[in-house]
């Protein structure tokens, strides 16, 4: 059987996303071997976990414009959900590291609801995937006859069981984090505060990506609003890996950008305060610092 154009869409897509958090995720194994925090290493198993995420969709589409509904369209279908909800863990094991104040209760608590919850969930779909329930509760078909497919959608209850979880419980509460602070300035490093503002934009991606994955997961969604929105999860989950890991790695190019705005900065806040009216010797002191800025 031919493949369609929709599915055409989404493999390609996926393979892109697939390939750039395989790049990310080698960058921050390189980076873990020479920094040696783990933070760094729980970075990279997200990115790493994302890939799979997008790889696994990949294969699982091609399987199923092929041969849909055989056991490895099933077993793709399972990992390509658990995936991830695993990668969001990491994110949250991440947090708690780096970001979060949580004790060891709320932690245990956290790590039960995301893994053991939801593994029971996805355990259930399997069940009634392999033995094919007549009846499943877990999950449908959903018949796209224009796509040349059809494919397994987990019902809209379990939808927001396992996704919301990762927005709820690692997202929100990051990016409330993170928020708060910046608005109190608990970081006074310029350097590090525009780091953190840089995850902080990286999580917000993320966050809108799983809300699109929600919505273009949903039955009998529009095929042009499914295009368009699945090409920016795409987009937005690019984006995030791309802002959280110059926020933590903080490579050398983007320091010295930071510190050479803050001296053209703080050049004009001076001239602004000290010397209103420009003269020679004022126009040869920042011209001289200009040049200063330009050799960094």
């Amino acid at each position: 059987m031919a493949i369609s154009s929709f599915v055409l869409l989404m493999i390609s897509v996926s393979a892109i996303v697939a390939t750039g958090s395989l790049i990310f995720s080698f960058i921050m194994v390189w980076n873990f071997f020479k920094k040696k925090t783990m933070g760094t290493a729980l970075l990279a198993f997200f990115y790493g976990a994302i890939a799979i995420y997008h790889i696994v969709h990949s294969v699982m589409m091609s399987i199923a414009a092929q041969n849909p509904f055989s056991l490895p369209h099933k077993i793709l279908f399972i990992i390509y959900v658990a995936t991830l909800l695993l990668s969001y863990y990491y994110l949250y094991v991440f947090a708690c590291r780096h970001i979060f104040r949580d004790n060891d209760f709320v932690k245990s608590s956290i790590t039960i609801i995301m893994l053991a919850a939801n593994a029971a969930i996805i355990g259930m779909m399997a069940y009634e995937l392999i033995l094919d329930v007549p009846s499943p509760i877990f999950y449908v078909i959903d018949p796209k006859p224009e796509w040349n497919i059809s494919h397994y959608v987990p019902v809209p209850l379990v939808l927001l069981t396992l996704y919301l979880t990762c927005v709820l419980f690692v997202e929100i509460r990051i990016i409330f984090r993170l928020s708060l602070t910046l608005i109190k300035k608990e970081v006074e490093n310029d350097i590090q505060r525009k780091g953190l503002q840089q995850i902080l934009f990286g999580i917000l991606s993320l966050f809108a990506s799983v809300l699109l994955t929600i919505i273009i997961s949903l039955p009998n969604i529009n095929n042009t609003l499914f295009s368009i929105l699945y090409i920016l999860r795409g987009m937005l989950t690019l984006l995030g890996l791309l802002l959280s890991y110059i926020g933590w790695i903080l490579p050398e190019w983007y320091v010295r950008r930071v510190r050479k705005t803050w001296i053209v900065s703080k050049i004009t806040n001076d001239n602004e305060i000290e010397t209103p009216n420009t003269n020679s010797k004022t126009f040869n002191t920042v011209a001289e610092k200009n040049d200063e800025i330009d050799a960094m």
